[in-house]
Formats: structure tokens, C-alpha cells, sequence
């Protein structure tokens, strides 16, 4: 997963963050992630890992079941 797939980017707290001004590539993945760190309020929760390293964003649930196939 790409960290901007995780964010929550509507939050007004992302914009304040700057999450808004980061583009969506490869280069800016470790600024989305420092961002994000310092701001846990901004990562979407639950990310159910599994065992061979797939993760998902466990919202919808049904998204989970990718995981178990």
C-alpha cells in the first residue's frame, strides 16, 4: 500500500500537516510517512497485515477478506 492510500486526507488536520501539498509518487512516499508519524491522527486504522506481508485497510470490513483467500 501507498502511503497516501492510508491517510486521512480530509481531515482539516492534513492540511494543516501539509499532507495536501505532497504529491502522490514514489519520491514523496517518506515525506507522506514523516508527516503521518508526527500525526497519527491522520492514519486510517485498522490495517490488518497477513502473514505473507499483504496488508489492507480493515474498513470496509469485506476488505479484510482479500486478505484470507
Amino acid at each position: 500500500m501507498k502511503p497516501w492510500e492510508l491517510a486521512r486526507t480530509k481531515e482539516p488536520l492534513a492540511g494543516e500537516a501539509g499532507l495536501d501539498a505532497l504529491a502522490r509518487e514514489q519520491s514523496a512516499c517518506g515525506d507522506w510517512v514523516r508527516v503521518m508519524c508526527a500525526n497519527p491522527k491522520l492514519i486510517e486504522r485498522p490495517v490488518v497485515i497477513s502473514s505473507d506481508g499483504r496488508a489492507r485497510l480493515g474498513r470496509p470490513p469485506e476488505s479484510v477478506g482479500a486478505l484470507l483467500d
